[in-house]
């Protein structure tokens, strides 16, 4: 079995040697695997286990369950690019995914590839482009869950123009979920079941920039989730289980690096608001209305900066959907005369946008 080929596999020094070619087959091999509830509901609940065996042997095989080994011949001999090597593990995988028994070796391809593709390798042993190409553009052929990966890897590029990935360092099990504001709740775009890795790969399509959120289920009845600006293009999210909304490190959108920007100076007006906090408790308690009252005046007063340079940095930004964002959401109480210089201080393209559409009818309803 699975147990007794990595055991034999570790006692001839032969198991997950190559530690760089390892973490490229895992990674592929989880992309792959990410797709398998197209097959079958249960598959990302398997213990899938993914490991590499030091060997000339072209060979790659998943056992029912989800126990994968590629050999490392099938790397190096033939120099497979991640999205051949994708080829053939999805291959194996489609096998396991349809519970056959056996063992489906990738270096036994007559029946994958036919005659004259197998006749080819042979007599091409030095791992040409020939060879290479009949034998793995064979494989493809027949690997129907690899085109299932390409078209949700690309999400039909026709339908999907953002796509979330990252990883959650600590994160054997849960879901994630890619989300919106809708009118009357929260709309789910995308979600993924992880079952032992930390990666995922979130799609959806984008009319424009707009806030998401990248939601943790983990079943503590506990709400963790990230929101971040999102555009067309990439975003990665990086975090921890253990701090999942704190350790977040967000590269993507301009959007988002304005927001950044914004908030780290924020940071440093709730710093000094929460010094103040506990000062006026002291006060409170030792009975000095005087250090209270003074106390209350430099909040009101930080209160008052804080939302000058909010309204100083929207019109500063005028050119982004980040000012739009930050009248609606973190100063819509501020003095009307301030948010209506924002919103006609903004770029035309602007105004039209989400949140300037959604400005504009705030400033109307008023």
């Amino acid at each position: 079995g699975y147990n007794e080929i990595l055991d034999n596999a570790m006692k001839d020094g032969t198991l997950n040697t190559d530690t760089t070619q390892v973490e490229r087959v895992r990674d592929i091999s989880y992309n792959l695997i990410n797709q398998t509830y197209v097959f079958r509901d249960d598959a990302q609940e398997w213990n899938w286990e993914i490991n590499v065996i030091d060997s000339e042997q072209i060979n790659a095989f998943c056992m029912p369950g989800g126990k994968i080994v590629v050999y490392s011949g099938l790397i190096t001999k033939l120099d497979a690019t991640d999205d051949e090597l994708a080829a053939v593990i999805g291959h194996e995988i489609a096998h396991a995914l349809r519970e056959h028994g056996r063992e489906r070796m990738s270096s036994a391809l007559v029946q994958q590839i036919g005659i004259l593709g197998f006749a080819i390798f042979l007599s091409n042993q030095d791992g040409s482009f020939i060879s290479k190409q009949a034998i793995l553009q064979g494989v493809a052929l027949g690997t129907t869950l690899f085109f299932a990966l390409l078209l949700a890897s690309c999400n039909n590029s026709n339908e999907s123009n953002f796509t979330l990935k990252g990883t959650i360092k600590g994160l054997k099990k849960g879901k994630v979920y890619l989300q919106k504001d809708g009118d009357s709740s929260v709309v789910n775009l995308d979600s993924l079941q992880i079952t032992g890795q930390p990666e995922f790969v979130l799609q959806t399509n984008l009319d424009e920039p707009k806030l998401l959120y990248l939601k943790l289920f983990k079943n503590d009845g506990e709400e963790h989730f990230i929101p971040f600006f999102a555009d067309h293009g990439i975003t990665e999210i990086n975090t921890t289980l253990k701090n999942f909304n704190f350790d977040a490190s967000i590269k993507g959108s301009k959007q988002q690096e304005l927001l950044e920007g914004y908030l780290d100076i924020m940071e440093g007006y709730k710093n000094q608001n929460l010094d103040l906090i506990e000062v006026a408790l002291i006060a409170q308690k030792d009975g000095d209305s005087i250090a209270f009252d003074s106390i209350n005046k430099l909040s009101e007063r930080l209160v008052k900066r804080k939302y000058s340079y909010t309204i100083q940095y929207a019109m500063n930004n005028s050119d982004s959907e980040i000012a739009p964002y930050l009248a609606l959401y973190e100063v819509p109480s501020a003095n009307p005369i301030y948010i209506d210089s924002i919103y006609n201080g903004l770029t035309d393209n602007i105004k039209v946008s989400f949140y300037g559409k959604k400005l504009k009818e705030f400033i109307d309803k008023r």
